[in-house]
């Protein structure tokens, strides 16, 4: 009897040990549940993980190999043939993709479900919706009463103070571009905010600002360019985390915003 008891207790012991090993798994790693990290503030942190770990391949607008600034990778803007739900998308993130070249990566828990949230929001596809404007006059209004054509390319032509906006139709609804058009410093993500630069040589140097750490920062310049700049050559470097763009509430007609809206709704990306 006392060996029975014996055998008992190891199992019963065996059988706690088990589950807090399994608890302590499930904390440690969270991906077994919905998204805990979708506030604004976790938006943020998945742009920075994502600007200096995945533009590089999947491009600063999420457009990957088919335009924009995007380089060689997937196109994260539109439906997603891996990672159809969060959980899916967390592990692909995790673990890769055998066979191509998304390869695993070292992040923990949080950063990978902040990186989740940020790349669901290049994943938002436009939303049907009727739209009241004219494309054709929206167009004309772009490259000339709006301006917009000085600082947004699109198909090649166009500025490269601001964001491309190719295939901008794919990933934003119309009430979204509305609202950029109406009220652009609403939302600012860090993707988009600029720097100016001198250097000890004299060199000035203005752009996107992509990437930081303690010694260096990397930069999207006016010209297009990357540059790679050492901080203890630099005499000064200013952040602005504001929009430059200017909201055209007042300067357009209500009607002309609808013709822009429709215009860059129009713009869609070819699947390859």
């Amino acid at each position: 009897m006392q060996i029975l008891r014996i055998s008992l207790s190891i199992s019963t012991l065996g059988l706690v040990l088990a589950g807090l090993l399994s608890l302590a798994a499930q904390q440690q790693n969270p991906k077994r549940q919905s998204n805990p990290f979708t506030s604004s503030e976790d938006v943020v942190a998945g742009s920075r993980i994502y600007r200096s770990h995945c533009a590089s391949c999947h491009g600063l607008d999420g457009s990957g190999g088919g335009g924009g600034h995007g380089g060689q990778g997937a196109d994260l803007t539109g439906q997603l043939r891996y990672g159809a739900s969060d959980e899916e998308l967390y592990s692909v993130l995790e673990t890769g993709i055998p066979g191509t070249e998304m390869v695993a990566t070292f992040f923990d828990g949080k950063q990978l479900w902040q990186l989740v949230s940020f790349v669901r929001t290049l994943a938002k596809a436009a939303q049907p919706g009727t739209l009241v404007g004219n494309a054709e006059r929206g167009a004309l209004l772009f490259a000339k009463k709006g301006g917009c054509v000085q600082c947004h390319m699109i198909g090649g032509k166009g500025g490269r103070k601001a964001p491309p906006l190719g295939g901008i139709g794919s990933s934003r609804s119309s009430k979204s571009l509305k609202n950029s058009i109406l009220r652009p410093a609403e939302q600012v993500l860090p993707s988009h905010w600029t720097v100016q630069i001198l250097t000890n040589r004299g060199e000035k140097v203005s752009g996107q600002r992509l990437n930081e750490d303690t010694f260096s920062i990397q930069v999207l310049d006016s010209k297009g360019r990357l540059r790679s700049l050492m901080k203890k050559d630099l005499v000064s470097y200013n952040i602005n985390k504001k929009s430059a763009m200017p909201s055209y509430e007042g300067i357009l007609s209500d009607e002309e915003i609808d013709d822009i809206v429709a215009y860059l709704s129009s713009l869609r990306r070819k699947r390859l």
